[in-house]
C-alpha cells in the first residue's frame, strides 16, 4: 500500500493497488485553510479537494465509486442538493 499525502494535509489517502481509499476531506478554502461561511462554496472547495488528490494519483472523478457525506445539522443537506443539480 502507498500513502498518498496531500499538503497542506487536509485529508488522507491510501492506494492499495488500484483503489484509492480518502477520509476527512473538508471543504476549508485552499488558500487560508478556513472554512467558508456559505455551505455552497464549502461543497465546492471539498470537490476541488478531491479532484486535486484524484490528480495526484492520475485518476478522475468518473473513477469515484463511492462517497460518504457526513452532516452535523440536516439544513445543509438542502444546499447540496441544489448544488449537485446545478453541477
Amino acid at each position: 500500500m502507498t500513502a498518498v499525502l496531500v499538503m497542506p494535509f487536509r485529508g488522507s489517502g491510501i492506494l492499495a493497488g488500484d483503489p484509492l481509499y480518502l477520509a476527512a476531506l473538508q471543504g476549508t478554502d485552499p488558500k487560508t485553510h478556513a472554512l467558508p461561511g456559505d455551505f455552497g462554496q464549502e461543497t465546492r472547495d471539498c470537490l476541488e479537494d478531491l479532484g486535486r488528490v484524484l490528480n495526484d494519483t492520475y485518476m478522475h472523478y468518473s473513477d469515484v465509486v463511492s462517497v460518504q457525506i457526513c452532516l452535523d445539522d440536516l439544513e445543509p443537506k438542502l444546499a447540496m442538493r441544489a448544488f449537485a443539480r446545478c453541477n
